[in-house]
Protein backbone atom coordinates (compact mmCIF):
# COMPACT_ATOMS: atom_id res chain seq x y z
CA UNK A 1 0.00 0.00 0.00
CA UNK A 2 1.11 3.46 -0.83
CA UNK A 3 1.06 6.13 2.03
CA UNK A 4 -0.27 9.28 0.36
CA UNK A 5 1.79 12.95 0.81
CA UNK A 6 0.67 16.47 0.60
CA UNK A 7 1.96 17.04 -2.91
CA UNK A 8 -0.88 16.21 -5.05
CA UNK A 9 -3.38 15.31 -2.94
CA UNK A 10 -6.79 15.91 -3.76
CA UNK A 11 -9.30 18.19 -1.21
CA UNK A 12 -11.38 14.81 -2.19
CA UNK A 13 -9.42 12.96 -0.42
CA UNK A 14 -9.33 14.11 3.05
CA UNK A 15 -12.35 15.93 3.02
CA UNK A 16 -15.36 14.86 5.17
CA UNK A 17 -18.10 14.05 2.80
CA UNK A 18 -22.02 15.38 3.42
CA UNK A 19 -22.01 17.77 5.86
CA UNK A 20 -24.49 18.80 7.66
CA UNK A 21 -26.61 21.52 7.85
CA UNK A 22 -28.90 24.04 9.26
CA UNK A 23 -31.78 26.50 9.10
CA UNK A 24 -30.94 30.18 9.33
CA UNK A 25 -33.56 30.11 11.33
CA UNK A 26 -33.07 27.33 13.07
CA UNK A 27 -32.67 27.88 17.02
CA UNK A 28 -29.25 28.19 18.67
CA UNK A 29 -30.47 25.12 21.06
CA UNK A 30 -31.65 22.31 18.07
CA UNK A 31 -28.28 23.48 16.56
CA UNK A 32 -26.24 22.33 19.87
CA UNK A 33 -28.23 19.30 19.47
CA UNK A 34 -27.73 18.45 15.55
CA UNK A 35 -23.79 18.88 17.01
CA UNK A 36 -24.54 16.37 19.71
CA UNK A 37 -26.20 14.18 18.27
CA UNK A 38 -23.91 13.79 14.67
CA UNK A 39 -20.84 14.38 16.83
CA UNK A 40 -19.53 17.39 14.82
CA UNK A 41 -18.17 20.78 15.86
CA UNK A 42 -19.48 22.85 12.96
CA UNK A 43 -22.37 23.11 10.70
CA UNK A 44 -23.15 24.62 7.63
CA UNK A 45 -25.96 27.69 7.58
CA UNK A 46 -28.17 27.36 4.70
CA UNK A 47 -30.99 30.63 3.97
CA UNK A 48 -32.99 30.46 1.26
CA UNK A 49 -31.62 27.69 -0.28
CA UNK A 50 -28.12 28.63 -0.63
CA UNK A 51 -25.21 28.61 1.71
CA UNK A 52 -24.85 31.55 4.09
CA UNK A 53 -22.40 30.69 6.70
CA UNK A 54 -20.63 28.21 9.18
CA UNK A 55 -21.00 27.74 12.59
CA UNK A 56 -19.03 25.84 15.48
CA UNK A 57 -19.24 25.23 18.68
CA UNK A 58 -17.21 27.84 19.81
CA UNK A 59 -19.69 30.18 18.10
CA UNK A 60 -22.14 29.24 20.23
CA UNK A 61 -20.21 29.77 22.96
CA UNK A 62 -18.54 33.03 22.38
CA UNK A 63 -21.23 34.67 20.51
CA UNK A 64 -24.42 33.25 21.62
CA UNK A 65 -23.82 32.18 25.37
CA UNK A 66 -21.87 34.81 26.19
CA UNK A 67 -24.05 37.66 24.42
CA UNK A 68 -26.86 36.39 26.32
CA UNK A 69 -28.39 34.97 23.23
CA UNK A 70 -31.18 32.02 24.77
CA UNK A 71 -31.34 28.76 22.88
CA UNK A 72 -34.74 29.63 21.07
CA UNK A 73 -32.74 32.33 19.01
CA UNK A 74 -31.94 31.90 15.70
CA UNK A 75 -28.82 30.19 14.80
CA UNK A 76 -27.87 32.43 11.44
CA UNK A 77 -26.81 35.80 12.99
CA UNK A 78 -24.09 33.85 15.49
CA UNK A 79 -22.56 32.00 11.99
CA UNK A 80 -19.46 33.22 10.32
CA UNK A 81 -21.04 34.45 6.52
CA UNK A 82 -19.53 34.56 3.64
CA UNK A 83 -17.40 31.58 3.99
CA UNK A 84 -14.56 30.65 1.56
CA UNK A 85 -14.94 27.50 -0.15
CA UNK A 86 -12.91 25.15 -2.11
CA UNK A 87 -12.77 23.35 -4.82
CA UNK A 88 -13.60 19.21 -4.38
CA UNK A 89 -10.25 18.81 -7.02
CA UNK A 90 -7.67 21.19 -5.69
CA UNK A 91 -4.89 19.96 -3.98
CA UNK A 92 -4.88 19.47 0.03
CA UNK A 93 -1.73 22.37 -0.36
CA UNK A 94 -4.52 24.86 -1.81
CA UNK A 95 -6.87 24.42 1.00
CA UNK A 96 -4.13 25.03 3.32
CA UNK A 97 -2.94 28.26 1.91
CA UNK A 98 -6.99 29.21 1.76
CA UNK A 99 -7.23 28.50 5.85
CA UNK A 100 -4.27 30.43 6.38
CA UNK A 101 -5.04 33.74 4.44
CA UNK A 102 -8.55 33.46 5.81
CA UNK A 103 -7.79 32.59 9.28
CA UNK A 104 -10.14 30.25 9.77
CA UNK A 105 -10.18 26.18 10.52
CA UNK A 106 -12.60 24.84 8.01
CA UNK A 107 -13.92 25.48 4.33
CA UNK A 108 -16.81 23.91 2.76
CA UNK A 109 -15.74 21.50 -0.28
CA UNK A 110 -17.70 22.55 -3.70
CA UNK A 111 -18.03 20.19 -6.45
CA UNK A 112 -20.55 21.48 -9.40
CA UNK A 113 -21.64 24.19 -7.63
CA UNK A 114 -22.82 22.46 -4.72
CA UNK A 115 -21.43 21.95 -1.36
CA UNK A 116 -20.03 17.95 -0.95
CA UNK A 117 -18.01 17.95 1.97
CA UNK A 118 -16.05 20.05 4.90
CA UNK A 119 -12.53 20.12 4.58
CA UNK A 120 -10.75 21.07 7.90
CA UNK A 121 -7.24 22.41 9.24
CA UNK A 122 -6.85 18.77 10.76
CA UNK A 123 -7.70 16.96 7.90
CA UNK A 124 -5.03 18.88 6.10
CA UNK A 125 -2.57 18.48 8.90
CA UNK A 126 -2.97 14.77 8.91
CA UNK A 127 -2.33 14.68 5.00
CA UNK A 128 0.98 17.10 5.63
CA UNK A 129 2.66 15.61 8.80
CA UNK A 130 0.68 12.56 10.09
CA UNK A 131 3.15 12.70 12.73
CA UNK A 132 2.18 16.10 13.58
CA UNK A 133 0.91 17.23 17.16
CA UNK A 134 -2.15 18.71 15.47
CA UNK A 135 -2.64 15.47 13.36
CA UNK A 136 -2.57 13.26 16.56
CA UNK A 137 -5.02 15.48 18.08
CA UNK A 138 -7.04 15.61 14.99
CA UNK A 139 -6.96 11.65 14.67
CA UNK A 140 -7.90 11.43 18.41
CA UNK A 141 -11.50 13.61 18.83
CA UNK A 142 -12.71 12.82 15.25
CA UNK A 143 -11.85 8.72 16.19
CA UNK A 144 -10.29 8.35 12.72
CA UNK A 145 -7.35 6.73 14.45
CA UNK A 146 -7.62 3.19 12.86
CA UNK A 147 -4.82 0.61 13.10
CA UNK A 148 -4.35 -1.54 9.92
CA UNK A 149 -2.06 -4.39 9.85
CA UNK A 150 -2.62 -5.13 6.06
CA UNK A 151 -4.64 -4.61 3.02
CA UNK A 152 -7.94 -6.75 3.87
CA UNK A 153 -8.22 -5.56 7.74
CA UNK A 154 -8.02 -1.98 6.20
CA UNK A 155 -10.75 -2.66 3.82
CA UNK A 156 -12.64 -4.28 6.66
CA UNK A 157 -12.23 -1.35 8.38
CA UNK A 158 -13.09 1.04 5.63
CA UNK A 159 -16.84 -0.22 4.91
CA UNK A 160 -17.28 -0.59 8.58
CA UNK A 161 -16.58 2.88 9.59
CA UNK A 162 -17.39 4.09 6.30
CA UNK A 163 -13.84 5.99 5.81
CA UNK A 164 -11.79 7.39 3.13
CA UNK A 165 -8.85 7.15 4.53
CA UNK A 166 -7.17 5.26 7.42
CA UNK A 167 -4.50 6.87 9.21
CA UNK A 168 -1.67 3.39 9.83
CA UNK A 169 -0.15 3.68 13.51
CA UNK A 170 2.68 1.58 14.36
CA UNK A 171 3.55 1.43 17.88
CA UNK A 172 1.31 3.79 18.60
CA UNK A 173 2.17 6.19 16.19
CA UNK A 174 0.79 7.45 13.28
CA UNK A 175 3.37 6.36 9.98
CA UNK A 176 1.15 7.16 7.01
CA UNK A 177 -2.37 7.43 5.87
CA UNK A 178 -3.70 5.01 3.14
CA UNK A 179 -6.32 6.43 0.97
CA UNK A 180 -9.60 4.31 -0.25
CA UNK A 181 -8.06 4.54 -3.70
CA UNK A 182 -5.01 2.34 -2.08
CA UNK A 183 -7.08 -0.50 -1.50
CA UNK A 184 -8.30 -3.50 -3.75
CA UNK A 185 -11.42 -2.85 -5.40
CA UNK A 186 -13.75 -4.77 -3.13
CA UNK A 187 -13.14 -1.83 -0.61
CA UNK A 188 -14.47 1.00 -3.32
CA UNK A 189 -17.09 -0.61 -4.07
CA UNK A 190 -18.37 1.08 -0.87
CA UNK A 191 -17.59 4.45 -2.82
CA UNK A 192 -19.10 4.42 -5.89
CA UNK A 193 -17.86 7.86 -6.89
CA UNK A 194 -14.48 6.76 -6.24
Amino acid sequence: MEVAHIMGAKVRDVMTPGPIGVDYYQTIGETARTMRDWGVGAVLVVHDQMLYGLVTDRDLVVRAVAEASGPDGPVGPVSSANVIGVDVDAEVYEAGRLMRENHVRRLPVIEDGQVTGVVTLGDVAMEHDHASALAAISLAVTDRALVSVDEAEATRLVRERAVRRIPVLADGAAVGIVHLGDLAPAATAAWPDC
